[in-house]
């Protein structure tokens, strides 16, 4: 059985609920990534992605720098475990219709299962290297 943990990305950008959404902003531009999970006191309890930046502050032309991040990021956080049957995790991130996953063994933060890992896990097994399974996986580098 594929477990969540054969694929996931390990190392996950968070930032402090108490935060603005410039701040999430930066974070995000700064680490590569397109979603950071939001902390309470080090307790996962959100994550906010830059499609949530783009609807709850650009649409409305709102100042970032005055946006608490409390009012953009979703929530509640559906999370799942490093040990999780991966078409399992799968079906959950299909059913919600979302893109990221954060993992959390127990309450400590592992990783972050993203649709661009399941399509990168597809791609890694496909012999016959159709371009067009590695334009659905965006096989690059940086984060996501």
């Amino acid at each position: 059985m594929v477990t969540v943990r054969d694929i996931m990305t390990n190392w996950v950008a968070t930032i402090e609920s108490t935060a603005t959404a410039h701040d999430a902003s930066r974070l995000m531009t700064d680490k590569d990534v397109g979603a950071l999970v939001v902390t309470d006191n080090e307790k996962c309890i959100g994550i906010v992605t830059e499609r949530d930046l783009v609807r709850k502050v650009l649409t409305y032309r709102l100042d970032a720098a005055l946006v608490a991040l409390s009012d953009v990021f979703s929530r509640p956080l559906i999370t799942t475990s490093p040990d999780e049957d991966l078409k399992k995790a799968a079906m959950k991130m299909a059913v919600k219709m979302i893109r990221r996953l954060p993992v959390l063994e127990g309450e400590k933060l592992a990783g972050m299962l993203t649709a661009t890992d399941l399509a990168k896990s597809l791609v890694k097994d496909d012999i016959s290297k159709n371009p067009l399974h590695y334009a659905i996986a965006r096989y690059h580098t940086s984060g996501y």
